[in-house]
């Protein structure tokens, strides 16, 4: 039997009507209700199993063709038990026990549906092996809906005449008529595109050739005389009396509607229903190309509003669409009507002037539309302030095509953007330059640990009493191919922003943990290795980084100490001060670095884990000529001692300033005084090395 069936709940269709031609049913192929999870089987009025799917030959042990022609009774021993399968409703299920090949019994949900064939009594058995109602009845529906709710207009109609056995739901809607209203149609009446010689043309074709499925193009009329055009799919469904013919229409006036959708989804934005980038990037094209007079300008501004993803994340979606519709409309308030306003990424809008006088008109412009969007934003409960950067290019002074006046338009906001500033800025052929340093920067750092180009360099830390290195500070150098060496105070705070620090944190540490391993070969166990800690890599996962390391180099946790600056107490507060303590714990000392230059307090230098406070270069730089500068440096000596701290001085490059830094009783020093920092194959002989003190 041809894998395909007709399927209608006892009892009347899905909607609950009874009428047979208008059935709520539909028709699918075998392999297609096998992919829903389910077996079934089809039985003839005898109980003798006339098809079974291969789920549920699985379900039972045995192969489909294994079967067929079977009595019921062989897998459902009490079927059909104290129930009548003629008075189940649509949809429910029925428990009944299953029997397997091998002899074991287990529970079984049991669908009742109809099969519209020749043989009326023919019935169609959907089995779950359940393990609640609950469930096997929501398997049960969910089946009933993906029937019922096709996608395409399923009908079966009686060769020869042509009449409707069955009419799902779709195609009802599509054509307007009511279920009963069916009866007295045929498949010519509602596809007034067919003939009768043709269908049965097509009839013969499908007999001689069961597996074979025609397909015509048709125009479908409804019943208020409107006509779609249509997709026809014919197939027969085989049976042991006249098989029926199956048929499948796909609406492709669809088809039409949704290229049009798409035109909507691909030039405007969904939210604002402003153009979007592609749409306005193609009006600034056709503007450029159709300039006649070469000495009228005009402007594009690119506007910035980071603000509206900030929304989407703490307030949620539907907040930050309100805030993108009411900015885009005071931003059509702000220009005139010939102006064109668009929205051109997720926090970005720009506007087209043309004809414009001078920078006169953009700039006036850019003003309207700051104070335009100053004003604050009502979403719900909350008040929003949205900051605005805004880029400026002027046509044809910065370019003569939409590309061109795009980027630098881009790039002149990329400029406000850099600057942390709120505003506007046109675009300059020096901004550019500095733009493109700044790419060129966040470029090269991106691919820095790749090509190899970062290194470590080391400056000594010297014992004011003995004169002997206490230890030393890996610091980290940068050299690019393209920019040279750059400074450490120009690229670390780029490492900080793009996140970049933590990877490069990591590298740090691995690195100086093995210069100090060769540091101890070489009988150097006194001289303690220190590390830079970024604020970004104070987080739970560090410690198992930092014990790898340790472990990898063969260290142990009183070899090498961890420089923090006081951002990360400010920044993370009491889960910062938690993981430092962890880290103390394991042995390994603490140094606050830069001490005095932020926000430390002595509650902060209290309840810290800290072996050592280094106080910042700014105040040793006049230490011998500025008594301020000394009072303060004395102050905090004094207050490391009280509070049982070791005290380092960094920047120390004079006689004098060592002079005073001694007489306060200051335990430590680093600077250019004794060693500018040295890379790694200098610091051996550095250290070994006898010098004579400074007196």
């Amino acid at each position: 039997m041809k894998a395909e069936l007709v399927f209608s709940p006892e009892g009347g269709g899905f909607g609950g009507e009874s009428s047979r031609n208008a059935g709520l049913a539909a028709v699918l192929p075998l392999d297609v209700l096998d992919m829903t999870g389910n077996g079934f089987l089809v039985l003839a009025e005898s109980g003798h199993i006339l098809t079974v799917s291969h789920a549920a030959a699985r379900l039972f042990g045995y192969d489909s063709d294994e079967l067929r022609e079977r009595p019921v009774g062989l897998l459902l021993p009490d079927w059909p038990g104290e129930f009548d399968p003629g008075r189940m409703a649509p949809g429910r299920v029925a428990y009944l026990t299953g029997r397997h090949r091998t002899g074991e019994s287990f529970p079984l949900g049991v669908a009742v549906g109809r099969l519209v064939m020749a043989d009326p009594m023919s019935r169609v058995l959907m089995l779950y092996g359940v393990t609640d109602q609950g469930a096997a009845d929501r398997r049960s529906q969910r089946l009933l809906t993906i029937i019922e709710e096709s996608n395409d207009e399923i009908f079966v109609v009686v060769p020869g005449g042509w009449r409707f056995q069955l009419v799902n739901r779709r195609a009802r809607d599509n054509l307007g008529y009511a279920p009963a209203e069916f009866d007295q149609l045929t498949l010519l009446d509602i596809n007034p595109g067919l003939d009768a010689e043709q269908l049965v043309a097509v009839h013969r074709r499908l007999r001689d050739t069961p597996a074979l499925e025609i397909t015509l193009p048709g125009i479908q009329q409804r019943r208020n005389g409107s006509t779609y055009e249509v997709n026809l799919r014919l197939h027969l469904l085989p049976s042991d009396s006249t098989p029926l013919l199956a048929v499948l229409a796909r609406d492709t006036s669809e088809a039409t509607r949704n290229e049009a959708i798409l035109q909507q989804h691909s030039f405007y934005d969904q939210v604002t229903m402003l153009p979007n980038r592609v749409l306005f990037r193609d009006r600034l094209r056709r503007v450029l190309d159709g300039r006649d007079d070469r000495s009228a300008t005009g402007a594009v501004l690119v506007i910035s509003l980071d603000t509206i993803a900030l929304v989407n994340e703490c307030l949620g979606p539907a907040d930050a669409e309100t805030l993108g519709r009411e900015v885009a409309r005071r931003l059509s308030d702000a220009v005139q009507v010939r102006d064109t306003v668009a929205r051109v990424g997720d926090a970005e809008f720009a506007v087209m002037i043309d004809d414009q006088d001078g920078d006169e008109d953009a700039g006036a412009l850019a003003e309207r539309i700051l104070s335009a969007l100053h004003r604050p934003f009502q979403l719900g409960d909350y008040q929003v302030m949205v900051p605005v950067a805004i880029g400026i290019a002027t046509f044809p002074d910065n370019g003569r095509d939409a590309d061109t006046i795009l980027g630098n338009a881009a790039t002149a906001l990329l400029g406000v953007r850099e600057d942390f500033a709120v505003g506007y800025r046109f675009f300059t052929d020096g901004l550019n330059l500095a733009v493109k340093n700044r790419v060129a920067l966040n470029n090269g750092l991106s691919r820095a640990m790749e090509r190899e180009e970062f290194s470590l360099v080391y400056q000594p830390k010297v014992d004011l009493v003995t004169w002997q290195v206490r230890g030393v500070e890996a610091l980290l150098r940068w050299r690019n191919l393209d920019l040279g060496s750059v400074p450490p105070d120009v690229f670390v705070p780029v490492l900080e922003r793009t996140g970049l620090i933590s990877e490069v944190g990591d590298w740090v540490l691995e690195a100086a943990c093995d210069q100090r391993r060769r540091l101890k070969e070489a009988g150097f166990t006194e001289v303690r290795m220190a590390i830079n800690l970024s604020v970004r890599q104070v987080r739970r996962e560090f410690l198992g980084t930092l014990r790898s390391a340790l472990a990898g180099s063969g260290l142990e946790p009183g070899d090498i100490e961890l420089e923090i600056t006081e951002s990360v107490i400010v920044k993370d507060g009491q889960a910062a001060v938690g993981l430092l303590r962890e880290i103390a714990d394991m042995g390994i000392p603490l140094s606050m670095d830069d001490f005095g230059c932020g926000y430390s307090s002595l509650s902060h230098l209290r309840r810290l884990p800290l072996d050592t406070i280094k106080i910042d270069r700014s105040f040793i730089t006049d230490l011998a000529s500025d008594p301020e500068d000394a009072e303060i440096v004395r102050a905090i000596i004094n207050m490391g001692h009280a509070l049982r701290r070791r005290v380092i001085a960094e920047g120390v490059e004079t006689i004098q300033q060592l002079a005073v830094l001694r007489r306060f009783g200051c335990d430590e020093i680093q600077g250019y005084l004794y060693s500018p920092p040295v890379p790694g194959r200098e610091l051996m002989a550095l250290l070994a090395r006898a010098r004579v003190p400074l007196r």
